[in-house]
């Protein structure tokens, strides 16, 4: 249980840390509509965007549970096309973000705005 508590909280203080730091690259035409990322992501315009996937279920292992949506990337922030989110399950999502973050160590991604879509279809080979 402290494990679990502990890994909580270092979850939120990275995703506070990756808000943040998406927060400052955001036009700021944009940033007067959303006082941040996580102020989107609980609006009208988020939900409405996240009914667009027209894939229901997991990008990557094809469950129906425990969905959340995706972005592959950030590069159209506020204004994603379709094909720009996806859904994936909360164990495949936090597998995508994890490998995202040993290529970003290890020198391989170096841009900030990186599409995950090739990653996320290698997470899916090897899961099949």
């Amino acid at each position: 249980m402290f494990k679990d508590n502990l890994l909580n909280i270092k979850l939120r203080e990275a995703k506070r840390k990756w808000n943040y730091q998406l927060h400052r690259q955001i036009p700021k035409d944009k940033i007067l509509k959303y006082s941040n990322y996580q102020s989107y992501l609980e609006s009208e315009d988020w939900k409405n965007k996240k009914n667009l996937i027209i894939n229901k279920s997991c990008f990557i292992c094809n469950t129906k549970e425990h969905l959340e949506a995706h972005h592959f990337t950030y590069k159209r922030l506020y204004k994603e096309k379709k094909d720009d989110l996806t859904y994936l399950c909360r164990r495949c999502h936090q597998r995508l973000h994890d490998s995202v973050k040993i290529l970003r160590e290890k020198g391989i991604i170096k841009k900030k705005k990186f599409d995950t879509r090739n990653i996320a279809k290698r997470l899916k080979i090897e899961y099949e």
